[in-house]
């Protein structure tokens, strides 16, 4: 290697630790700058939530308006209440009715058979038609609507009610209803359990010999 190919090498070293240096140099000036960034944004966070906190201790704690009951729920998980209009608040039940209660006095106004069996779930029509929407254990889903020419007097249908679903409850209290689902992965997995390899890890030739 000449004298010129020789300067021209250490002058691309020189060059390239330069850049190098520069790199590590500027590197090493921004780990602040993220550092302060980090060190803001922490405490935004931290103001936010504070601020958070102290909204959420302005918000008054909820109480109970009023109760409903007169309806049963001992057989299944879902039960749905919703409103009717603005003056009514209506359930299924067990007994497979729709309860309708004031939402002012509490007192049923109305009691609807609706299933079979048991009654989950009622909906209002979206339009605030009069058209009421319920399912339960039946295999159809129920329409009702007012189409009656004249007032029906069911008083006596729902006192009735009343004492039998307070009966089947006092008869049922100490009862826990389980899923069906759960019922059978517990059986299944006692069947498991009672079989040779569940127990020991075996297969069924090995098991019996």
């Amino acid at each position: 290697m000449d004298d010129e190919d020789a300067n021209e090498h250490n002058e691309n070293s020189q060059a390239s630790s330069t850049t190098t240096d520069n790199a590590a140099a500027s590197g090493r000036a921004r780990r602040p700058l993220m550092a302060s960034k980090w060190d803001r944004l922490m405490k935004r966070r931290e103001a936010e939530r504070r601020n958070e906190e102290n909204h959420l201790k302005n918000v008054p704690s909820l109480g109970l308006i009023n109760s409903y009951d007169g309806h049963r729920n001992a057989r299944t998980m879902i039960k749905e209440a919703n409103f009717w209009s603005d003056s009514y608040v209506m359930s299924g039940s067990d007994c497979g009715h729709i309860f309708i209660w004031n939402k002012f006095t509490g007192k049923i106004v109305r009691i609807i058979q609706a299933d079979e069996h048991v009654v989950n779930c009622v909906q209002p029509h979206p339009l605030d038609y009069p058209i009421l929407a319920s399912s339960g254990i039946d295999y159809d889903i129920k329409l009702f609507s007012p189409l009656a020419e004249a007032p029906i007097d069911d008083s006596e249908l729902i006192r009735s009610t009343i004492k039998r679903n307070h009966e089947m409850m006092e008869e049922t209290s100490s009862t826990i209803t389980v899923p069906a689902t759960f019922m059978f992965r517990m059986l299944t997995s006692f069947y498991q359990l009672r079989r040779p390899e569940g127990l020991f890890g075996l297969d069924d030739d090995e098991a019996t010999e």
